[in-house]
């Protein structure tokens, strides 16, 4: 599931990217369960689970996992970073 618009609310959800699931090597290609880029989003009640990652949320300000069970990921359960990219004056 990929999130790309701001102020979104996703609850009461069951999400996996896979129904085969005997050992973690099993997961590897199967990616992000979710994919959060946007801003004020909020996932509740919910459960994401069987992914390489399980929320994988870049440049998702004020994100909100709310009563959430994130479960049996290959790599993480939650990655979170940034796509801005900071350069230096070379002038």
């Amino acid at each position: 599931m990929y999130v790309d618009r701001d102020g979104v609310t996703i609850s009461d959800i069951n999400l996996a990217n896979s129904n085969n699931f005997n050992n973690l090597y099993d997961l590897t290609y199967t990616g992000s369960v979710i994919d959060v880029k946007a801003k004020d989003v909020t996932i509740e009640h919910s459960t994401i689970e069987k992914g390489k990652v399980c929320v994988r949320a870049y440049d998702a300000d004020n994100l909100l996992l709310d009563n959430c069970i994130l479960k049996n990921a290959r790599e993480f359960t939650l990655l979170v970073g940034s796509d801005k990219k900071n350069s230096y004056d070379t002038s």
